[in-house]
């Protein structure tokens, strides 16, 4: 094989694993939105405008099923957007009493950029996920 004929076979190999180093890191991707050390044992639902409390979730795969979600989804940076607030604040508190993080949430799935229901520290969550219980 000549000399020239190596380079591009070895620039398409290059360029074919730089490919597939994309797609998985892609794949990959994770958010921060929760410790894994941490356990969730209830998310109180409250009224953004108000502050009451309007319902609690305790039901733990419920819990740990949207943890995983909102964990692994794709986000879209909303911080620069002037966007409705949303309809309600959801507080999740560990097993020691302590909120651990405080999301908002759409009754209606809202497109910022990607189709979801969840509002975190200016990024909009790729979940749709409808909460267990009737407003």
């Amino acid at each position: 094989m000549s000399r020239k004929k190596r380079t591009t076979f070895e620039q398409r190999i290059f360029r074919c694993l730089l490919l597939v180093m994309g797609i998985f890191l892609t794949a990959c991707q994770q958010n921060d939105f929760f410790v894994e050390e941490t356990s969730i044992v209830k998310i109180d639902i409250l009224d953004q405008k108000t502050d009451r409390k309007m319902a609690t979730v305790t039901d733990d795969s419920f819990i740990q099923s949207l943890i995983k979600e909102l964990g692994t989804a794709q986000t879209s940076d909303t911080a620069n957007m002037d966007i409705m607030s949303p309809d309600y604040q959801l507080v999740f508190i560990d097993n020691e009493g302590t909120v651990v993080k405080e999301i908002g949430y759409y009754i209606e799935v809202k497109n910022f950029g990607v189709s979801g229901r969840y509002q975190v520290d200016g990024e909009h969550i790729a979940v749709t996920t409808e909460l267990p219980i009737e407003f």
